[in-house]
């Protein structure tokens, strides 16, 4: 986790257990108790990770974030993961007339000419940069305890600035230097505006700097300027607006207060409209910086940046948002990444895979940054296991792909001409279904031989469970096999709707399907009783965490139980298909259509 995500879900702790504190009681109440499957994050994108800044070059858009993530984008729409020189978070990004230039943790800079291809530049400081802007003499970076970089270029970068400040106490003149956090920096026409902690700062031509404010009271996080006034916004929901700022102390600002708890984040401008972004989806507009109306908000979580950009605003945040509004009042939601349907996905030690439509292979470290590997084929995959020293996929087409790393991938040759639908390690072999009944086997990943299962039913999903595989599939087949060689065919009273996933717990095995279907076994697969849940929409996956079986489907459902017989519906955030999820160590992941990543933790 980046120390940046740490600060915040340090901070969303915080502000939970205060609220927690804060509620009366006469009685005594046992805690909630809020397990893995309770509650879920969204990825639209293929990336979770945060997004903090985004820039226009008048071609391209690129936004970055955690973990040195950057996105591109022709039009504000459609987004593609690039290569990262840096695992740094980066946290503002600027267009400089023919270079784009990004900052972020530890002093990092990075830049590309086309938002294409990035390199790392040599940096004068190793605090952490929170913003940059650039004028058509130079560039100015802010950050941690007051510092600041300037640049001519974008390429070389001079020493720190250290800005003073003077102050009487008492019969004293005081000089000092600033060491205040610098959280947001404008070019504001002919000058430099700088804000932070408690100040503001303006500068003529990025080299002398002087004091506007030292006594703001607030931490203010973003500033703008429209062609007649200055927007400053911050903590606690302050926004304060300025016609001149050389005007005197006690007329420069005049404050704007929402009256609620939350901090803005970032502001925005075009000559007739400021946007202003923050904690919780927050987004006010205002056509003067004086009379402010509050958006409606398609997303409920932190919003870090916005910019105007070309003809439109585009605002990003938490869990690898992008919102874009014409106006700053309607604001439509983007995926950060294709729109792929994913099928499956599988966990080692080390790495999180997720495999869809056209080839996709996306890989994780930690379920919350993700990249897309280089496909090996056109074909949609559409399930993927790992043993200890490989990955194998299986596809639509019959294929097989493989990989030792989870990033370079071949195509293995495989007997099968039809559609392969899962597959799974057992600890001592790899086992695929399919089309038709079909299963193929393979102890090393590379040689595979078929079995003969007895039956031409497709089946769908299949799961291990210590003792023999389970297979289900079409018109609610279940199979079981000791060693993949011999397999029986339980008894069905009459046709059920298709069976899609299968989970194995400690003596009870659980199978979903179409039309809310939920069965249930204590026996070793031998008797299936069928179980009452509280959805009839079909049901695509079912997984167990050692302590609770959670099972997606069609709309984004997600159901809960921790005995296969009582079920719970939980909120996912989606109306989307889902179509896998599986329990990876300390966290569940659902994958399914338009790209979605799903985590509860």
């Amino acid at each position: 986790m980046s120390p940046t995500r740490r600060l915040l879900t340090g901070l969303a702790v915080l502000v939970l257990l205060l609220m927690i504190g804060s509620c009366d009681s006469d009685e005594t109440t046992e805690p909630t108790v809020v397990e893995a499957g309770d509650y879920w994050y969204l990825s639209a994108t293929g990336t979770s990770a945060y997004l903090f800044s985004v820039a226009y070059s008048g071609e391209r858009y690129v936004c970055v974030g955690e973990g040195g993530v950057i996105l591109t984008s022709p039009d504000g729409t459609v987004w593609t993961m690039r290569a990262s020189p840096t695992t740094e978070d980066l946290l503002g990004i600027t267009w400089a007339d023919s270079l784009f230039v990004a900052v972020g943790d530890g002093g990092t800079i990075i830049t590309s000419p086309d938002g294409l291809t990035f390199s790392e530049v040599s940096s004068p400081t190793s605090r952490w940069l929170y913003r940059i802007a650039a004028s058509e003499d130079g560039l100015v970076a802010v950050g941690q305890g007051g510092t600041i970089i300037t640049s001519a270029d974008g390429l070389i970068w001079d020493s720190v600035i250290t800005v003073r400040d003077t102050f009487v106490f008492g019969d004293v003149t005081v000089d000092t230097a600033i060491n205040s956090n610098l959280y947001g920096v404008t070019w504001a026409d002919s000058h430099f505006v700088i804000v932070g902690g408690g100040v503001a700062l303006q500068s003529p031509d990025g080299e002398s700097f002087s004091v506007v404010n030292s006594d703001l009271g607030r931490y203010f996080y973003g500033v703008v300027r429209s062609d007649t006034q200055y927007v400053i916004a911050g903590q606690d929901g302050y926004i304060l607006k300025s016609l001149d700022l050389s005007l005197p102390d006690s007329i420069r600002w005049k404050k704007q207060m929402f009256g609620l708890r939350i901090n803005f984040l970032d502001a925005a401008a075009t000559d007739s409209q400021f946007v202003v972004v923050g904690e919780n989806g927050a987004i006010v507009s205002s056509p003067d910086g004086e009379t402010w109306t509050w958006s409606d908000s398609p997303y409920p979580f932190h919003l870090r940046g916005v910019e105007w950009t070309d003809d439109h605003f585009t605002a990003v945040g938490l869990e690898g948002t992008i919102l874009t509004s014409p106006d700053g009042r309607v604001w439509t939601r983007w995926p950060s990444g294709p729109t792929t349907m994913l099928y499956d996905a599988t966990a080692s030690d080390s790495l999180l895979v997720a495999v869809g439509d056209s080839g996709t292979i996306m890989t994780s470290a930690d379920g919350s940054v993700w990249t897309r590997q280089t496909p090996v084929t056109s074909d949609s995959l559409m399930g993927v296991a790992c043993s200890s020293d490989r990955y194998l996929a299986v596809s639509a087409g019959g294929l097989i792909v493989s990989s030792l790393d989870g990033v370079a991938w071949t195509v293995v040759n495989s007997l099968v001409g039809g559609q392969l639908n899962d597959i799974v390690w057992s600890g001592s072999e790899f086992m695929a279904v399919g089309r038709q009944g079909t299963v193929i086997t393979s102890a090393d990943g590379i040689t595979f031989d078929s079995a003969n299962t007895g039956t031409s039913l497709t089946l769908y999903d299949i799961v291990w469970s210590d003792s023999q595989f389970v297979a289900v599939g079409a018109d609610g087949i279940i199979m079981t096999s000791p060693d993949g060689d011999i397999w029986t065919e339980w008894d069905r009273p009459t046709v059920l709707p298709d069976l899609h996933g299968v989970a194995a717990a400690p003596g009870k095995l659980v199978a979903v399907g179409d039309s809310g279907t939920v069965r249930l076994s204590i026996d070793q697969g031998m008797d299936w009783s069928l179980q009452a849940v509280p959805t009839a929409d079909n049901l695509r996956a079912v997984t167990w965490s050692g302590s609770r079986f959670v099972a997606v489907g069609m709309l984004g459902t997600v159901l809960v139980s921790s005995d296969g017989i009582n079920w719970v519906v939980k909120t996912s955030a989606v109306t989307v298909r889902l179509n896998d999820v599986i329990w990876a160590s300390d966290r569940f992941l659902a994958v399914g259509a338009g790209n979605v990543i799903l985590v509860s933790q």
